[in-house]
């Protein structure tokens, strides 16, 4: 999927999400929603099933984060991106921690 395909695919989720009924909407229904929509097949490979869950899983933590009073909101290449530089970071943390005696 290219780049400006996942951005309608991810426009597309957030905004069924942000109207939907959450105790009735399901991967399925956002997938198939956005795919009548958007007149594209989402319900087909792995990756755009994935693609997808992530979308809904970056929203529901959004939205779980902004009901605590807290959070950030990340979009999902961000998430991605953020995701993948953690083991890095957390090197640096015991680099450091270990150079200056800590924990």
């Amino acid at each position: 999927m290219d780049t400006e395909t996942k951005r309608r695919v991810e426009k597309m989720v957030v905004g069924i999400l942000e109207k939907a009924d959450m105790t009735e909407m399901t991967e399925f229904k956002v997938r198939s929603l956005a795919s009548e929509r958007l007149g594209i097949d989402l319900s087909g490979s792995r990756e755009v099933k994935k693609f997808v869950r992530g979308i809904v899983e970056n929203f529901l933590a959004s939205r779980a984060a902004q009901a605590e009073g807290g959070g950030i909101s990340l979009t999902t290449e961000q998430w991605a991106a953020f995701k993948k530089a953690v083991p890095a970071i957390e090197k640096a943390i015991r680099e450091i921690q270990s150079d200056s005696g800590i924990g």
